[in-house]
């Protein structure tokens, strides 16, 4: 069987024609497991005139790759297998942020949809036969392991706080003082500064000294061009652009519980991939108030009581 023989292939086809990041016919849902958790049973098999994308780190999570507890993962592997089942062929799984990154080796590279799915693990899920957690698992840590270890899939989530406080640094830099107490009331003015397109280039510029072996391959006038005028062309610009916005609001809330900040590192990730998909199920207000602003095209799923 092909690898992407589940997936609906004219929508492949027009989305890699058109080189775009909307889908010209099947709407393609980004489904946070938040929102999948508090999912009623009776509601579990999800409007079939859709597709869904699950990033990998859903998966992961549930199987307790990512904390080591497996036992959560028992406490929610039950529902997200009946889902799986229920909605089989309509599920695809997503591409890590940082494996989009080495496919995109030039700012002229569009990341396509076909490239946003992680073909492996969507075919592993869509084929297996009534897979039990145990089944899960395995099928989840054969594919991560391969793609990168476990250690470092872990390494990433940890140092999420660590990029956060670093841009909230470079946003003291940039912005006076009392400017950040009017960011945390007034919408507007926030959406304003995070939509400016050149906000991000400072930010990469002055680390390219500071980490070349990461950031040194943008040191180009074609990628300056990229990420200082249009960022949203680029997988890159539009990860940093999420970065800054939780780094400013880290500024804004500087007191924040460190451990509950960490946990963004999901949404972020939800919010990249719904960036290219326009389409999120979530019922998370920090998350919804994300992509409203520097996302404003992405649509909130369902749009009615589906």
């Amino acid at each position: 069987m092909h690898l992407l023989a589940t997936v609906d292939q004219q929508l492949l086809r027009d989305y890699s024609r058109c080189r775009v990041t909307r889908l010209k016919s099947t709407p393609l849902v980004v489904l946070d497991w938040g929102w999948l958790r508090a999912r009623p049973a009776a509601k579990e098999i999800l409007p079939a005139r859709y597709q869904y994308l699950l990033s990998d780190v859903v998966l992961a999570e549930v199987c307790g790759l990512c904390s080591g507890d497996e036992a959560t993962g028992y406490s929610y592997a039950e529902k997200l297998i009946r889902i799986l089942r229920g909605n089989r062929g309509r599920i695809v799984v997503a591409r890590q942020p940082e494996q989009l990154f080495e496919i995109e080796r030039d700012p002229n590279t569009l990341i396509s949809l076909q490239q946003l799915i992680h073909p492996e693990l969507t075919t592993e899920l869509a084929e297996a036969e009534l897979p039990s957690f145990e089944e899960l698992v395995e099928i989840i840590k054969d594919v991560v392991a391969t793609d990168q270890s476990l250690h470092e899939y872990e390494r990433r989530r940890g140092t999420f706080l660590d990029d956060c406080n670093a841009w909230a640094e470079d946003s003291r830099s940039q912005f006076e003082p009392k400017l950040f107490s009017r960011l945390a009331s007034n919408t507007e003015l926030r959406r304003q500064v995070l939509r400016e397109p050149n906000l991000i280039w400072g930010w990469i510029e002055a680390r390219m000294t500071h980490d070349p072996d990461g950031y040194g391959r943008f040191n180009s006038q074609e990628w300056r061009s990229a990420l200082e005028h249009w960022p949203d062309r680029c997988a890159i610009g539009r990860w940093l652009r999420i970065m800054y916005a939780y780094g400013l609001w880290r500024q804004i809330t500087p007191e924040g519980d460190d451990h509950k900040f960490e946990n963004n590192w999901d949404d972020a990730r939800y919010a990249f991939l719904a960036s290219y998909t326009g389409w999120l199920a979530t019922n998370d207000g920090g998350l919804k108030q994300l992509v409203a602003d520097i996302f404003p095209e992405v649509k909130l799923w369902p749009t009615t009581a589906e």
